[in-house]
């Protein structure tokens, strides 16, 4: 029997696992608008006996542990929520076939997919989507033109699901959802858009950029490179304690000036990551034919103050700090603080917007 009044079918906890912290957003959909009830973010390195700031590559069973605190903290009412799997632990892989019919597809996409998904195919869970408008015409040496057409393969190992429906159980939540992180912070951040836009999911371990193109993703890079590695380069070239590298760079970043040292330092490490974000571009517009628009950071990294500019100087291109909550209403009260911390709850905004609209 459906209940259409019932509250708790009306709200969704995201919720966003990285590699040092853990971010959740409830949200809950009132007519035509959805609402923001709460949010909460909680640093996971203490529970690995690292530094704030710092990769905490947590036990399953220390991870439940954060959650549970956090949803705790943060006064989540509901258990229906949606679950990010990390980037690194998904296969994501556009793929051309020719232009068939979805029953030629059925059979021929798992039988393709082994060519480019290296494990055995029992050991992932297995998913395709076809990509509409990206078709294109296909020429070989004296042959005909043939249209070809793109689809999106994803696959995620068995152990890795196993694990997240593990700490969901072990947090006490119910009829979770699971969907690969880049597909949460697309809905949050560029919604309905056909303009090819790059991602850049600054993390403190390592730094995912996405091109999302026609409400896809169809390009997506990880360098192992992150927020992280500018902390501990300010820590060894200054000589200062790891947590006293982590405030330094949170309050002087890019800032140029007296703090020229910290500059330099920060610059050693980014020029890797726009190095990255102009080939990754360069690889798209040659592919499709397109342009890439602008740029949009999300991710803990992406508050570290004058990057916006920084970037924009490196790529000669727009640069812009995701805006998760654009979709939702806000209280008053917290309208100031959200605007602030919105890019680093991209992903989990974009897993409890999913969660509502569903409404299951």
């Amino acid at each position: 029997m459906l209940n259409f009044f019932s509250k708790k079918d009306s709200r969704s906890v995201g919720i966003d696992i990285g590699s040092s912290s853990i971010k959740i957003v409830e949200l809950e959909k009132r007519g035509n608008s959805v609402e923001l009830v709460t949010y909460g973010l909680l640093e996971t390195s203490p529970y690995g006996g690292k530094e704030i700031g710092r990769v905490a590559n947590l036990s399953t069973e220390k991870t439940v542990e954060a959650l549970a605190d956090v949803l705790r903290e943060a006064k989540v009412v509901t258990k229906k929520a949606g679950v990010a799997i990390p980037f690194r632990s998904s296969f994501m892989r556009m793929v051309e076939f020719p232009q068939v019919t979805e029953e030629e597809l059925n059979r021929m996409v798992p039988l393709e997919a082994r060519k480019y998904i290296p494990v055995p195919m029992e050991e992932v869970a297995l998913d395709w989507s076809l990509v509409p408008q990206v078709a294109r015409m296909a020429r070989s040496a004296g042959s005909e033109s043939e249209v070809k057409v793109n689809v999106l393969l994803v696959a995620i190992h068995n152990e890795v699901l196993s694990r997240f429906e593990s700490i969901a159980k072990g947090a006490s939540l119910e009829r979770p959802f699971y969907e690969v992180e880049s597909y949460s912070a697309m809905r949050s951040i560029i919604p309905q858009s056909n303009e090819a836009v790059i991602m850049c999911d600054f993390g403190a371990g390592a730094t995912k950029i996405y091109v999302a193109y026609q409400g896809f993703v169809v390009y997506s890079h990880i360098i192992n490179t992150g927020s992280q590695d500018i902390t501990l380069s300010l820590s060894k070239a200054m000589r200062i304690k790891i947590d006293e590298a982590e405030i330094e760079k949170r309050e002087t970043g890019l800032s140029k000036g007296s703090a020229d040292k910290v500059y330099s330092i920060c610059d050693l490490v980014l020029s890797r990551i726009s190095n990255e974000l102009i080939h990754v571009r360069q690889l798209f517009e040659q592919k499709y034919e397109s342009k890439v628009t602008k740029v949009v950071l999300i991710g803990g990294g992406s508050q570290l103050k004058g990057i916006e500019g920084y970037l924009r100087e490196k790529l000669k291109l727009e640069i812009e700090k995701g805006a998760p909550f654009s979709q939702v209403r806000i209280p008053e009260f917290m309208n100031q603080t959200v605007g602030e911390i919105g890019p680093e709850f991209a992903v989990a905004v974009g897993c409890a917007l999913r969660g509502v609209f569903e409404n299951k």
